[in-house]
C-alpha cells in the first residue's frame, strides 16, 4: 500500500494509465467521482445505509461486524472484480476519506498481488483539489462568434494541440435552451466541476487557454464564479462567417432532431419570443422546415448576442473564419 497526495503524485500516475477504483457505493459513485474511476464498491447502495444505521445506533465496532457480515460472502466476487480493473497489478483506490472502505479493499488487494495506491484523503480530499484550481488565474482567451460560425470546431482542434478546453464538451449541452438537442445526458454539476478541475490542473496557469464564450449556464451546468469572471474580463477573437454558411452549419449539426424535441424546447423560449413569432416558429417546426426555422431564430439570437458582446470590457480582435484565426493566430 503506497499513500499518494493529489497533484503532484495522482496526476502523474493517471496520465501514466494506471487504473482508478472508487470503492465508495454507486449512489455516492453517481454523484461524482475521479475522471476515469472504475466503480468496484464495497458495500452496496443498501449495504452501506444499513452499516450507517449500526454505527448511528451502535457505535463503530458493531458497524465493523456489520460491514464484515456483508462483505464476507462477496470475497470471491470483488477479487475477481478488482483483478478485472486492475490487469497490470497496479492500481489507484480511494473512498469517501481515506478511510475504512478503501483500506479493507487494499488489505485484499496486497492479498491479490495489487500494488496499491491509496489516495491520502479520499475523494473528499480530490474535492478540494477541483475547487482550489477555481480560484486560480489562468491566461485566458475568449473565442466568441454568433451561433453557428464553428467556434466549437475550432475549440476542439485547440483541444487536440492542449491549447483549450471544451466546456460544451464537458457539460455535454451546446449551450443554447436547444444545446441538449440529440447529445446525452448532462453529468452532474459535481462531475462537471471535477473533469474541468482536473483538466485545468493539467492545462496549468502559465501557457495560454482558450475558452469558447459562453453564459454562465451551460444548460443545467454552472460554470464556478471566479473562472466565469476571468473569462468575462479576457482578451475576445470573434469569428464572422457568411450568414447563409451559419445557416447550413446549424441544420447539418442538428439534422436529426425530431419535431417533438425542438418543439419542447421551443416551449421555453414562448414568452421571450412573444405569441407571434412563437406561433410562427411552431408551425413550422412541426412541417420542419428547417432552413426557415434556422433564419428566425438567428435573428432572435444574433440580436441577443450582439448586445452582450458590447457589454465587454476588452478589445475584439476579428477572424473571418475559424481556418484564418487558427492559421494567422495559433498556428503561425
Amino acid at each position: 500500500m503506497i499513500k499518494i497526495k493529489l497533484i503532484h503524485e495522482l496526476i502523474p500516475l493517471i496520465e501514466n494509465g494506471i487504473p482508478v477504483i472508487d470503492v465508495r457505493a454507486p449512489v455516492e459513485f453517481a454523484q461524482g467521482h475521479i475522471p476515469g474511476t472504475l466503480n468496484v464498491p464495497l458495500f452496496s447502495d443498501k449495504a452501506r445505509k444499513d452499516v450507517g444505521i449500526v454505527y448511528k445506533q451502535q457505535g463503530k465496532q458493531a458497524a465493523v461486524m456489520c460491514g464484515l457480515s456483508l462483505v464476507g460472502p462477496r470475497v470471491p466476487e470483488l477479487s475477481s472484480q478488482l483483478q478485472r480493473a486492475a490487469p497490470q497489478n497496479k492500481a489507484i483506490l480511494y473512498c469517501a476519506r481515506g478511510g475504512m472502505r478503501s483500506q479493507s479493499v487494499a488489505q485484499l488487494c496486497n492479498l491479490l498481488g495489487i500494488t496499491v495506491y491509496l489516495v491520502t484523503g479520499g475523494y473528499k480530499a480530490y474535492r478540494n483539489f477541483v475547487l482550489d484550481q477555481f480560484e486560480k488565474n489562468y491566461k485566458i482567451n475568449v473565442l466568441a462568434g454568433k451561433t453557428g460560425c464553428n467556434k466549437t470546431v475550432a475549440i476542439e482542434q485547440l483541444v487536440d494541440k492542449k491549447q483549450a478546453i471544451d466546456l460544451e464538451g464537458l457539460a455535454k449541452h451546446r449551450g443554447s435552451v436547444f444545446g441538449g438537442l440529440q447529445t446525452t445526458k448532462q453529468p452532474t454539476q459535481q462531475q462537471f466541476e471535477n473533469e474541468l478541475g482536473l483538466q485545468l490542473a493539467q492545462h496549468g496557469t502559465e501557457q495560454k487557454l482558450w475558452l469558447e464564450d459562453e453564459s454562465r449556464k451551460i444548460g443545467s451546468i454552472i460554470l464556478p464564479a471566479h473562472l466565469w469572471n476571468q473569462m468575462r474580463n479576457a482578451p475576445i477573437t470573434y469569428l464572422t462567417t457568411p450568414r447563409l454558411e451559419r445557416i447550413a452549419n446549424i441544420i447539418e449539426l442538428y439534422k436529426d432532431w425530431t419535431p417533438d424535441q425542438f418543439l419542447t424546447s421551443l416551449s421555453i423560449l414562448e414568452k421571450r419570443l412573444g405569441p407571434d413569432r412563437y406561433k410562427q416558429l411552431y408551425d413550422l417546426g412541426v412541417a420542419q422546415e428547417k432552413e426557415l426555422i434556422v433564419g428566425l431564430l438567428l435573428n432572435y439570437y444574433d440580436t441577443k448576442y450582439e448586445f452582450g458582446l458590447k457589454q465587454r470590457p476588452q478589445p475584439i480582435a476579428t477572424h473571418n473564419n475559424y481556418q484564418t484565426f487558427l492559421t494567422q493566430t495559433v498556428y503561425k
